[in-house]
């Protein structure tokens, strides 16, 4: 404010980029840095303090394990990365369900069993993304061992003749 009304002429990163008006633009990561205006009229000129503008964005996730097929009692880890701005926070899920305590970037189970087979999938969330970013999906198939279903037994024969174990 001021007699006679004021210029205003708005800088970024010491560059002019805009005049008379509050700078109120939705900004993209290239217009990041430091801002401040310079506001003169007849009597003179003054310059505001610089404000540093810092662009924050939504996860984009940059890697997730593939699907895999392994055994009971093995073991597996799935692995989240992402990019965006940092802290991230995670949450993986089976199906449509949260596990419980799976909050980092890696997701393992220790010795799978056959109820473990299922679609498994993170989301990522930070200050930008109240909802997430969800990952695509990895199958996990989980194979089990063979069954012997009739065991064999044991024969008695003479010398000569057919022994036939099934």
């Amino acid at each position: 404010s001021g007699t006679p009304s004021p210029n205003i002429q708005w800088y970024r990163n010491n560059t002019a980029v805009g005049t008379n008006n509050p700078t109120n633009f939705s900004y993209s990561t290239s217009l990041a840095g430091n801002y401040y205006c310079i506001v003169s009229n007849t009597c003179g000129s003054v310059q505001s303090n610089v404000a540093t503008l810092s662009i924050n964005t939504v996860p984009v996730i940059t890697y997730i394990s593939p699907s895999t097929t392994i055994c009971i009692g093995q073991g597996i880890t799935f692995n989240v990365t992402a990019s965006g701005t940092s802290p991230f926070t995670y949450q993986w899920y089976k199906g449509s369900n949260a596990i419980t305590g799976a909050t980092g970037s890696s997701y393992s189970i220790n010795s799978a069993l056959a109820g473990d087979a299922g679609t498994y999938y993170c989301k990522v969330y930070n200050s930008c993304s109240s909802t997430g970013v969800q990952s695509n999906g990895i199958d996990l198939t989980i194979l089990s061992l063979p069954i012997i279903s009739t065991q064999p037994s044991n024969q008695s024969v003479c010398e000569g003749q057919s022994a036939n174990f099934s």
